[in-house]
């Protein structure tokens, strides 16, 4: 019977101790090491989680959907200035003309890789000058009277330009978490599809209205405004990292937010855990799914090539300069909408 009693109470203790640990509250232990916001109330948190996601889609998401935008109006403002006259004003053969077009991506591979260790280690803030790069390099193209200088200056362009599309990723995912990433990088990318419209749009306005104004060619003024255009976006100041940016863009809690928001999508793990500079690099080399991204990518890339020659393509079909400047706009609109439900649904 002794042995009976003993038994019933070490029973009746297991099942308090278990009732007690469903009630009590959870230790969030990758909370604690974030003063500033561990010790107030979760509706608190809340707020300043609320407060910080509003300061990223309305301060941040527009200054690289805009900073993008001019990237990609930059990469491809030379497929519309060629039906005005540039290949044949800079003696061009459609070999050395591709030639040109290539070598942007050349230079676009040997930088992201480098560029993007340097910028996640360091300082993003160094893709304004990235920007500011590549818009000088843009105002310089109607200087040129070469096809050799056409070639090295789309080199250049594609040199700077490397790193920004997997940077502005990089600091997307650091700063948003891995529900909210989707759609906004849905946004910001879908300002690389309007470009191609409003490239287009540009391109109606300006080739047909602005030939020899100040006796310079129309498509020398087409790429010299948008250079310039590009050089005012580049003085746009983005922050840095969660944990590197001051109170010029977030309070002191909501950086501690975003730093905690940061550490639960890492898993509790930190920046410094994951090693030297290129430790990240061998790691991704090491991911079969790394490899199976990039043949898609590869791939993606190969099926847009179009993009570059799409006004010379469409020009074959009959239509007026005019005509072929504003119809490509129409299916980047559509493919805008279409980026935007699938980033939603993705998230």
């Amino acid at each position: 019977m002794p042995f009976s009693l003993n038994s019933k109470r070490k029973s009746l203790d297991i099942k308090i101790d278990v009732e007690l640990s469903e009630i009590a509250p959870q230790r969030d232990l990758i909370l604690e090491r974030y003063e500033l916001i561990r010790d107030k109330s979760a509706e608190e948190r809340r707020e300043i989680e609320k407060s910080l996601v509003q300061k990223l889609d309305f301060k941040f998401l527009p200054m690289v959907t805009a900073m993008l935008m001019m990237n990609y109006l930059d990469r491809i403002n030379v497929s519309n200035a060629r039906l005005a006259g540039m290949q044949k004003d800079l003696g061009m053969s459609d070999p050395q003309w591709s030639a040109g077009i290539s070598m942007f991506y050349v230079g676009y591979i040997i930088s992201q890789i480098p560029a993007n260790v340097i910028i996640a280690k360091g300082s993003p803030r160094l893709l304004p000058l990235c920007m500011l790069a590549w818009s000088i390099v843009t105002i310089c193209i109607p200087a040129v009277t070469a096809s050799w200088a056409f070639i090295f200056c789309r080199f250049l362009i594609g040199l700077v330009e490397g790193p920004f599309v997997p940077a502005v990723s990089l600091m997307t995912s650091s700063w948003y978490t891995k529900h909210e990433s989707p759609l906004r990088m849905g946004i910001w990318h879908a300002g690389n599809t309007i470009s191609h419209a409003l490239s287009g749009l540009l391109a109606a306005g300006i080739l047909p209205n602005m030939e020899r104004v100040g006796n310079i060619r129309a498509w020398k003024w087409f790429l010299l405004l948008e250079g310039m255009v590009s050089i005012v976006v580049s003085f746009w100041y983005i922050p840095n990292f969660p944990n590197s940016t001051g109170s010029y863009f977030i309070t002191e809690e909501e950086s501690a937010m975003a730093q905690y928001r940061e550490s639960v999508s890492a898993g509790g793990l930190s920046e410094d855990d994951s090693g030297g500079h290129w430790d990240g690099f061998w790691n991704a080399m090491k991911d079969p799914f790394s490899h199976l991204f990039a043949g898609i990518h590869f791939s993606l890339i190969i099926a847009q090539s179009y993009k570059d020659f799409f006004p010379s393509i469409v020009k074959t079909l009959g239509f007026s300069n005019n005509i072929t400047y504003l119809i490509q706009a129409p299916p980047p609109v559509i493919a805008f909408l279409v980026t935007l439900g699938i980033s939603w649904s993705s998230g």
